[in-house]
């Protein structure tokens, strides 16, 4: 993930703003897995219980929770409560926060046996 003041130029033509060898890259999406927007009940299990919201956008890779919010860093289950296929429950990372919507960014971190088909799933169902 890009910072502001990263010190290694990453490899994209987005435009910089910086001096010497310190960039701050304008707009430089740096997702592998496409994010749909999808608007799913979501309760994380935080290190004082649970942390009730919504998931807003869902990919292979994380998603956005929008609701209460965790400390970056911190290794977190989150279970999916998607109509229609059931309750998936996912290894997640925190890695950012948000003001406007007020929420946090999860990447997920591992998948158990049949997690990643399961995902699969719930996203050709949003694509519909």
């Amino acid at each position: 993930m890009l910072t502001l003041g990263e010190t290694r130029k990453p490899r994209s033509n987005a435009p910089a703003v910086g001096a010497g060898r310190r960039y701050l890259w304008l707009m430089t999406e740096l997702r592998h897995d496409p994010r749909f927007r999808c608007s799913i009940p979501a309760v994380f299990e935080g290190p004082r219980g649970a942390v009730r919201g919504s998931c807003t956008n869902l990919s292979l890779g994380g998603l956005f929770f929008e609701g209460g919010q965790l400390v970056v860093g911190t290794n977190a289950d989150v279970t999916l409560d998607v109509p229609g296929l059931g309750r998936l429950k996912l290894h997640t990372q925190v890695r950012h926060h948000s003001v406007t919507p007020k929420g946090m960014g999860v990447q997920f971190t591992r998948f158990e046996p049949g997690q990643v088909e399961l995902l699969q799933r719930v996203l050709a169902s949003l694509t519909r």
